[in-house]
């Protein structure tokens, strides 16, 4: 075996109780990273079963460097690595320059090749020159812009922190299969926008740059359209944004050819409704930014989806629509989930519905269903309604746990729903909340999804007070609302809870799956978190601040391949 990369690995030690073979074991969990900032926001596993990583560092690590250092830039320290198939050691490892990148995803295709995706700055740009990019240069003029938004987010002063940084614009790699080099690369349109709405959550501000392979090859990659940012002499207005498409493109395998690019817009909203509510005319027939969160793509290829959010505005509220829309892999639409006209009803907001939403996260099952992650602020939600009219409720007995009763503005709660992954009819849904002391539904809300054997669901999710913990739980720690923790479930084909713990001071990002092992990644934000490192580490200095979090469970760990 290759020797591993010196890697700073952070530990806080704890005791764990034996789990039976039909428990998930754990494998490893660890903070992970430089002595800085890090969080890692992407997983994927190799054809291989190593397990791939990508994120941040706040500081650079000694391993080799690709590009010069862009001083203008808010980015840290971009890398992407491979650990072993258990977690436990690091194989091999890239970084780019601080500056240059903000990886969101990497994925791998059956021969190996590595993709890698999120937001670059001009930095980028001599590394893929060579490879006669599609788009080769870096927008940079968005630096200059100050991100006014409309009404009532428009004076929150989180909104003007950093005006004059220099975000990245969308870009997807290949790399050789050692991470050594990259291979192709380009650029794509728009940029990294960062929407603030008023929430004590923070997770409205992030847009992974996504990406799905095909069977063929072909890979499908959804990226941020951005705001507007070229106003001439005008003030910036509503145009800039609530009318600006997120996009999807397929491309070949090699990144040389773009079979097509299509516009993702929110759904049409009346003018005469708009003009009547907001006092001015819209000459456009959709009125919001879609944020897409997800994109996945079925096992065989049949279609892909993707979900999201998008900033939006109604008689009064909700400012969060949820949208969820099924392709053909020509782009064309197959259905929605989830996606209603933010002015709908004879109320003009989503037929009273007036929570916010979004759908989080979407994934594939074995048996061809979608699974959903879905969150919203408040029981009166379009999510409870039946995802293909929310004009009519669920049938009685398919939402597992009620939801009446919510405590104050941090009412989060979220939800794991299965449906028919033709038709979209709903088939079950389970509610993620727990409950404080006066019996109110206490925040809880799930992040990533992953399909496993015999119709079981891995999901990454974020709870606080009294969440309903299984009995062979690693850890019940609490956290406050306003600052929830992590935790990982099991579920069962029904979407029962099998299984329950918190994972501490964890925020997820992504949790994926091969056969019967289950990888989860994120940021942990202090030492209290579970941890497991079943080999001595000699010379690792103690966790310092906020670190990457790996963390690898198998539910029957003596099996050899996971294909």
């Amino acid at each position: 075996m290759r020797n591993p990369i010196p890697f700073c690995i952070f530990l806080f030690t704890g005791i764990f109780p034996f789990l039976s073979a039909s428990e998930p074991v754990l494998l490893t969990a660890t903070r992970l990273g430089s002595p800085g900032n890090d969080r890692i926001e992407g997983v994927a596993f190799a054809p291989d079963d190593t397990i791939l990583i990508t994120g941040t560092f706040g500081e650079s690590l000694e391993a080799p460097t690709l590009g010069e250092p862009q001083t203008e830039s808010q980015y840290k320290t971009g890398f992407v690595a491979r650990l072993s198939a258990d977690g436990r050691e690091v194989l091999a490892m890239l970084q780019f320059a601080p500056g240059i990148c903000h990886p969101t995803t990497v994925v791998a295709a059956p021969n190996g090749q590595i993709y890698l995706a999120g937001y670059a700055t001009a930095g980028l740009e001599p590394l893929i020159g060579a490879f006669e990019p599609l788009i080769p240069k870096a927008t940079t003029r968005q630096k200059e812009l100050t991100r006014w938004a409309p009404f009532v987010h428009r004076h929150d002063p989180q909104i003007n922190r950093n005006l004059h940084d220099e975000r990245g614009v969308p870009f997807v790699l290949q790399l050789k299969e050692d991470l050594s080099e990259i291979t192709s690369g380009t650029f794509l349109e728009g940029w990294q926008s960062v929407w603030h709405v008023p929430r004590p959550l923070g997770e409205d501000q992030w847009q992974p740059v996504d990406i799905a392979l095909l069977p063929e090859g072909d890979v499908l990659v959804s990226h941020d359209g951005g705001i507007i940012s070229d106003h001439g002499d005008r003030r910036p207005d509503y145009r800039d944004f609530y009318h600006v498409p997120d996009y999807v493109s397929r491309l070949s395998p090699d990144l040389q050819t773009r079979r097509w690019k299509k516009e993702i817009f929110t759904p049409p909203n009346d003018p005469a409704k708009v003009k009547k509510h907001l006092g001015w005319d819209w000459p456009h027939e959709t009125l919001g930014n879609t944020r897409i969160h997800r994109l996945r793509a079925a096992p065989d290829g049949s279609s892909f989806t993707i979900v999201g959010w998008s900033p939006s505005e109604t008689s009064s509220e909700p400012w969060w629509s949820p949208f969820c829309f099924q392709f053909t892999p020509d782009g064309e639409l197959r259905q929605t989930l989830y996606t209603p006209s933010p002015m709908a009803g004879s109320d003009d907001r989503m037929q009273t519905l007036v929570s916010d939403a979004a759908v989080a996260s979407v994934h594939y099952d074995h048996a061809g269903d979608l699974l959903l992650v879905v969150k919203g602020d408040g029981g009166n939600s379009i999510l409870r309604r039946d995802p293909l009219d929310f004009r009519n409720s669920v049938p009685n007995g398919r939402w597992q746990d009620n939801l009446w009763g919510f405590a104050g503005r941090t009412l989060f709660w979220g939800g794991v729903v299965r449906v028919d992954g033709l038709t979209g009819e709903f088939k079950r849904g389970l509610a993620l909340n727990g409950r404080d002391e006066r019996n109110r539904v206490a925040p809880a809300w799930p992040i990533d999804i992953a399909p496993l054997p015999d119709g079981l669901v891995a999901v990454a999710s974020r709870h606080s007070t009294r969440f309903p913990f299984s009995e062979n739980a690693w850890s019940e720690a609490e956290f406050p609302p306003r600052s929830p923790g992590g935790s990982l479930l099991i579920l069962d084909e029904n979407l029962s809870r099998r299984f329950a713990t918190s994972l501490g001071a964890v925020q997820p990002f992504r949790v994926e799956s091969r056969g019967t092992r289950v990888v989860l990644v994120g940021m942990a934000r202090s030492d209290e978190v579970v941890t497991h490192e079943p080999n001595d580490r000699p010379g690792h200095i103690p966790g310092l601040g906020q670190s990457g979090y790996v963390l690898v469970v198998d539910l029957d760990p003596e099996t050899e391949t996971h294909d």
